[in-house]
């Protein structure tokens, strides 16, 4: 499978990436911060007891008493808390107790939408991101970002510093998941998927793909976009909107559905839309990739003699996904999905069809059977007459032990 790179809205360019976070608000407002933080970091107190120790030993040289600026006793006390300022912001910033604990492997972490800073501090320090909660807390209120942290799923190397892990996360630098979209899923499975493995809002995602003018907007001659949305493996960033990956697997289903197959519909005097329709149930019933052209044959075959296509899988999607074998009662479903009842096609497809399936759908193989059963390993027993197939059907029960 071709994979589609989508590239997060908030990325930027490499040198963006090394651009640093700036600081916010005024000088008194960052002096506050400090002092209110502080206490969080008991560790760099150590910073300060080492400077005033530092600090004596100098006042007591000559060097010391002969400047100007060290008889002004207000002076002395400004320049003693600068400096432990300004070391404890170093040290904090690029000191060895700075640096990840990772070990040497890349850390992933996703982080939900509304989680605070201090619930994302602790995530973070859980995973050995960062060394402290306190330490991460201190630079996100010190730079004043901590409301402006974002969510999804990132990735970090080893040493990756805090500042520069804060720095991702107010940035959005989202890492990039390959998530596989099997096929034969519909839309309502295809949402849920995407919301665990990529932090797509599934309802949104729902929303918009069973919208009609969803579908018009992007050319689908169809009430929704049901069978359109191409199963395939796709580079998703943690909470992408749900339109622009809906817009990606459109692309991808036009580059699949190309030129000869638009030609090969109109030969078989085929709507695009009765071919999506019949590959999605022939995607339903495959299990086996040989059987998809003999399968698509039993249905062409039915459809040319007016039979009914009497598909499971229709009766399935009627009756809304049901997980238990079908009854004789489900048979009956009033729906026109339901091709126990109805002749021809259902109105449209009832899950998303692969390529191969989409292929079998407008190349059957030469072959008169009307009817196939399962056999239980994947398999069918594909049948002429009604008799060849209720003899299959009998010796398939008495081998299953039914």
């Amino acid at each position: 499978m071709k994979n589609v790179k989508i590239i997060p809205s908030s990325a930027g360019s490499a040198a963006q990436k090394r651009n640093k976070i700036w600081l916010r608000g005024g000088t008194f407002q960052h002096f506050a911060r400090i002092l209110a933080y502080l206490l969080l970091i008991p560790l760099y107190l150590l910073i300060l007891v080492v400077v005033a120790l530092g600090y004596t030993g100098l006042r007591a040289t000559s060097w010391f008493r002969n400047q100007l600026w060290a008889r002004n006793p207000y002076r002395e006390q400004a320049i003693l808390i600068l400096v432990s300022l300004a070391i404890l912001l170093a040290f904090t910033f690029y000191g060895p107790f700075s640096l990840n604990l990772t070990r040497g492997r890349t850390s992933e972490v996703v982080l939900e939408r509304g989680l605070g800073v201090r619930e994302i501090a602790a995530i973070l320090a859980h995973e050995r991101i960062i060394p402290s909660v306190g330490q991460f807390l201190f630079l996100s209120k010190f730079l004043g970002v901590e409301s402006e942290l974002k969510a999804g799923r990132y990735s970090f190397a080893p040493g990756t510093r805090p500042l520069e892990v804060l720095n991702s996360l107010v940035r959005g630098y989202v890492s990039a998941r390959l998530v596989t979209i099997p096929e034969g899923l519909t839309i309502r499975q295809m949402a849920e998927l995407l919301e665990r493995e990529s932090g797509i809002d599934a309802e949104i995602f729902v929303g918009l793909a069973v919208d009609p003018q969803v579908a018009q907007e992007n050319g689908i001659q169809a009430t929704s976009l049901e069978g359109y949305l191409f199963p395939d493996t796709y580079d998703l960033h943690w909470g992408m909107p749900a339109h622009e990956l809906i817009d990606i697997m459109i692309s991808r289903f036009r580059q699949i559905y190309d030129t000869d197959l638009n030609r090969r519909a109109a030969e078989l005097d085929m709507t695009n839309h009765q071919v999506i329709t019949l590959a999605s149930m022939i995607e339903e019933e495959a299990r086996i990739a040989e059987e998809r052209p003999i399968i698509s044959a039993v249905y062409h075959n039915r459809l040319k003699k007016r039979m009914m296509l009497q598909c499971d899988p229709t009766v399935i999607y009627a009756l809304g996904g049901k997980t238990t074998p079908l009854t004789r009662k489900d048979l009956e479903v009033e729906s026109p999905y339901n091709t126990y009842r109805h002749y021809g096609l259902p109105p449209g497809p009832i899950s998303s069809p692969g390529k191969a399936s989409i292929v079998a759908a407008l190349y059957p193989i030469d072959v008169d059977y009307l009817y196939f059963v399962a056999r239980g390993d994947g398999s069918h027993q594909f049948s002429r007459t009604s008799r060849e197939h209720i003899n299959a059907i009998r010796r398939i029960k008495k081998n299953l032990g039914g």
